[in-house]
């Protein structure tokens, strides 16, 4: 009887084994045209039609053999039990079977964000000390300085191209064309560059991984050995390195089976979230190897074009993608002509005949040309999102569903699924975690029942941080992990998300106002790229703003010669009118439904005149501001807004 698989090293060769021939992922088809002859000839002459498919499928079989192939080249880089592995590249196939190759040989892999600063990897370098470093290409090498990697001189860095040099193309980039006359093929083996098939040791190395992990053999390391070395996103310190084993990935991935999401093997899942973060690997590629997922992978800034390039079923996601793609939408509800009034209608009908029709004539459409019209669930988590996002997905027709989840959790711990949901929830906690709410002191908490601070148990969670023995013990309480969040439970048991409890601040009133339920609300518009609220140790709450420059130029107009376009913009009085706008609509919003109080509405405000970018040290590499960086650097002007409005 096949032992039941208790890892993700398990659970992929078994697919390998059952799943051989069916997809493992998608890529594009880079190959040439295929000449197609039809047997019965048009006007006297054969009729030739070209065509090309769009992507290609690369088979669970040809997955484990890459996955060998790799193995043996760890295992001549002297790759053992316990060594880390940095990974450098953006999201792909290649990155994908590294993973794998590392992981089934008892390695620790350790994810690096390809866009962040120089500095910040190789702070996570310096920490964990890795004996290799793959590099996705020779541009993104060169970010990890030697210099800056004092604590690893010796780091070995393999370019992708060169530890892949022995696995077959798969791209088809390689192939000129494939001639067919009457389903006959002309060419059976077409011209490449590169191997044809694999070497003989790769397909030795293939048997032994896939005996060694579908029958239970010892691989010489525990399944509760560190299995991966994720980072924080270093928000509001020096990222640290969460220790996943290859338990408490597996026990992630089954938990958001045993909620209710029903993947299998005929879903495409398109990556683009970067897989240094745990929310693209953990709840990404952790779980299409898990269940069977077909992957497919895309650039963060290609999501136009692959979205219609894969046809993916599922999605995941942070706010800032959803909200994007909600205001391009929303824009061309102010065209003027028939296609404007189309849209403007549509968008009224809300329930019965009205949105069935709005459906058919409108939605379907918008879906399509986003490159959606085949997805049943995207997944928003990693920050809150606003409600109109939520509403403006499921009206469309594509089911918008919340999640909440740590580094520290291996991903999503809750959720909503797609039968059992409540807008803007977190949903309910998954079968297999322990979880308690635990009021804070002084009666903060008092506003609402079982409200305060979240604290979980179980098999998920990870085992400490890396090199740091006094976060990891601060971290637990009596054995339960301290998410730092707060939450409250209604009365069907659904959970809702009302802020970090750092981020609970205090007016110099007395009174508390939350920071992410402020920054949500302006965050909801698109002249708004970040805001950044203040007011500890002031009288009211105020607001710090980035624009987001394209949207802001359409109203401003382009700068004049010489004069910086975020100083014009700023200064614009157009601008200004428009973002009090903005200030007002937000303000109204946060007060509706009684989300906030009275006192948690922006009363001052001022735009700082610069992109936050992850260059410059204001976003994280999965996006999100630092709102204590730009406070930091912007604390005079703080202080000049207050003073402006007590003078």
């Amino acid at each position: 009887m096949r032992k039941v698989a208790k890892t993700v090293n398990e659970r992929v060769w078994q697919h390998i084994e059952d799943m051989s021939e069916s997809p493992a992922f998608l890529v594009k088809n880079q190959g040439g045209v295929q000449q197609v002859v039809s047997a019965l000839p048009a006007a006297g002459r054969p009729v030739v039609l070209n065509t090309r498919e769009k992507t290609r499928e690369v088979s669970w079989k040809i997955y484990g053999h890459m996955v060998a192939e790799l193995s043996l080249f760890l295992q001549q880089s002297n790759i053992k039990p316990g060594d880390r592995v940095a990974i450098l590249g953006w999201d792909s196939y290649q990155w994908m079977v590294l993973n794998r190759a590392i992981k089934c040989l008892g390695g620790i892999v350790v994810p690096l964000y390809p866009n962040t600063t120089p500095e910040q990897d190789a702070h996570i370098i310096n920490d964990s000390t890795p004996k290799l470093l793959f590099a996705e290409d020779a541009g993104l090498a060169k970010k990890i300085l030697p210099e800056l990697c004092t604590a690893a001189p010796d780091l070995r860095v393999v370019l992708y191209a060169d530890a892949f040099k022995n696995v077959p193309d798969v791209s088809g980039k390689n192939i000129l064309s494939d001639i067919h006359v009457a389903g006959k093929r002309f060419l059976d083996k077409a011209p490449s560059d590169g191997p044809e098939e694999f070497s003989t040791a790769a397909k030795a190395e293939f048997e032994r991984l896939k005996t060694l992990y579908t029958t239970g053999a010892d691989p010489g390391f525990a399944s509760s050995s560190p299995s991966t070395l994720i980072y924080t996103s270093g928000s509001t310190s020096l990222p640290k390195g969460a220790i996943h084993t290859h338990e408490s990935i597996a026990a992630s991935c089954q938990l958001l089976l045993d909620l209710g999401f029903d993947f299998n093997p005929s879903d495409i899942l398109l990556h683009y979230l970067p897989f240094a973060h745990i929310y693209g690997l953990a709840n990404g590629v952790e779980m299409c190897e898990w269940v069977g997922v077909i992957s497919a992978f895309s650039m963060p800034t290609e999501l136009k074009e692959t979205l219609p390039l894969y046809e993916p079923t599922a999605l995941l996601g942070v706010p800032r993608v959803w909200n994007r793609m909600r205001v391009e939408v929303e824009k061309q509800t102010t065209a003027a002509g028939f296609q404007g009034k189309m849209l403007r209608w549509a968008f009224k009908q809300k329930k019965g005949l009205g949105h069935l029709f709005a459906n058919i004539l409108v939605f379907r459409k918008i879906r399509k040309k986003l490159g959606m019209n085949k997805v049943r669930l995207i997944m928003s988590g990693s920050a809150a999102i606003p409600m109109d996002t939520v509403e403006f997905f499921n009206q469309i027709g594509i089911s918008l569903r919340e999640g909440y989840g740590l580094t520290e959790t291996c991903g999503g711990i809750t959720a909503s699924t797609l039968v059992n949901f409540k807008y803007n929830s977190l949903g309910k906690p998954a079968p297999g975690v322990e979880w308690k709410i635990v009021p804070r002191e002084g009666g903060v908490d008092a506003d609402e029942p079982k409200k305060g601070k979240l604290y979980v148990k179980g098999k998920f969670l990870f085992c400490g941080y890396w090199n740091n023995e006094k976060k990891t013990k601060e971290a637990f309480v009596d054995g339960w992990f301290d998410t730092g969040d707060i939450v409250s439970q209604d009365e069907d048991g659904y959970l809702w998300y009302r802020g970090r409890a750092g981020r609970q601040k205090k007016l110099d009133t007395g009174e508390f106002y939350g920071e992410e339920l402020i920054q949500t609300a302006m965050e909801n518009f698109d002249l708004v790229q970040a805001a950044v609220p203040t007011g500890e140790g002031y009288p009211s709450v105020g607001a710090l703003f980035f624009l987001d420059a394209a949207t802001a130029k359409k109203i401003a107009g382009p700068a004049p010669a010489g004069v910086a376009l975020h100083e014009y913009l700023a200064k614009s009085d157009k601008v200004r009118e428009a973002l009090k706008q903005v200030v007002t609509e937000a303000n109204a919003a946060l007060l509706a439904g009684g989300q906030a109080k009275k006192w948690e509405q922006v009363r001052s405000w001022e735009i700082i005149p610069l992109e936050a970018t992850v260059d410059n040290g204001l976003l994280t590499p999965s996006l999100k501001i630092k709102n204590e960086e730009v406070l930091k650097r912007y604390a005079d002007m703080v202080k000049a807004m207050y003073a402006k409005n007590r003078g």
